[in-house]
């Protein structure tokens, strides 16, 4: 009786120590460490519950602050339109390689014209700008070839005789061979020939291959045609519109200057090489013909390689003719 009594007093006191320390964790393997705290038990690792929060900070702590977001980088600006495009700069061909005339056949001449100046949409008179006078009556047409440069548009080009249409190439962009379909007798089957460019080209030369009628040697009179119309102070190279090299070494005896005042009366001065040769007075309002005798007599080639007019007052100059011997 006495032992029972003796081990319910001992199972009670194991049973009162062991809900002492309830809440306390088993330490690390080896005994050597202090036993864990359970949570909420105030041992340090977690607060203890309270009503509403089990897991919660203790009733008058404050909660901790929400972390502040980090500010939204800046938004990129659009980007700005770029600025407007200059215009193009003006399209200027590049100078092609020397063209020499062809060689004409046999008992044949070739007459150059000197152009050097764009063209758009013009009807150019041939016989006026290459002298063919009366002198050529009776000569044949056989070709007409132009050494133009493409300024980017469509270009047609026609030999028309006395109106009429005797010659087209459809494309003149870069040079232009035309051969009558029919024989071009002047005076005889054909008193006009034109060349008409339809679009816009810039024409260095226009080579006129003729047949029979006035063919000259080099020497006697050479006709400078010009048709040009100046106001005030001006000048005309009269060596860009004639092949000098054809007459070299031939003097110059006689210039003769063909050529209308339109108000009152202008005036032409003639350099050779830069030195003044003469001077001629041209009044009234009709076409007048000026003669120029030089005294040094200056060699084509030889101290006679710039042939310049210069003008002053309202004129139109017509033809130019040097009497070369």
């Amino acid at each position: 009786m006495q032992f029972k009594n003796f081990s319910n007093a001992i199972l009670l006191v194991i049973s009162m120590s062991s809900m002492a320390s309830a809440h306390l964790i088993p330490g690390p393997p080896g005994g050597g460490g202090r036993p864990y705290p359970y949570p909420g038990s105030g041992g340090g690792l977690s607060p203890a519950p309270h009503p509403g929060h089990p897991h919660g900070p203790p009733p008058g702590l404050q909660p901790r602050p929400p972390r502040p977001m980090p500010p939204m980088p800046p938004r990129p600006l659009p980007p700005r339109p770029l600025p407007p495009r200059p215009p193009a700069p003006p399209y200027y061909p590049p100078q092609p390689p020397p063209n020499y005339p062809p060689n004409p056949g046999y008992g044949t001449e070739l007459k150059r014209i000197y152009l050097n100046r764009q063209v758009v949409n013009e009807t150019i008179d041939l016989r006026a700008y290459a002298g063919l006078g009366y002198n050529y009556s009776g000569a044949e047409i056989v070709s007409v070839r132009a050494n133009v440069r493409s300024s980017g548009y469509r270009t047609i080009a026609q030999l028309q005789v006395d109106g009429r249409i005797v010659a087209t190439q459809m494309d003149a962009s870069n040079n232009i061979v035309l051969y009558p379909q029919s024989r071009v007798l002047l005076d005889q089957s054909a008193r006009n020939v034109m060349l008409v460019l339809s679009g816009s080209v810039y024409v260095d030369t226009i080579d006129i291959e003729v047949r029979g009628g006035g063919y000259q040697q080099p020497g006697g009179n050479v006709d400078i045609p010009v048709y040009r119309s100046v106001f005030g102070n001006d000048r005309i190279d009269l060596t860009s519109l004639v092949d000098l090299s054809r007459y070299r070494g031939l003097r110059i005896q006689q210039v003769i200057v063909t050529a209308t005042a339109r108000y009152g009366s202008a005036a032409v001065s003639l350099l050779i090489n830069g030195f003044n040769a003469g001077n001629l007075q041209f009044t009234g309002g009709y076409s007048q013909r000026q003669d120029l005798w030089l005294s040094g007599q200056p060699m084509i080639g030889s101290g006679a390689d710039s042939l310049v007019l210069y003008t002053s007052g309202d004129m139109t100059v017509e033809n130019v003719t040097l009497v070369v011997r």
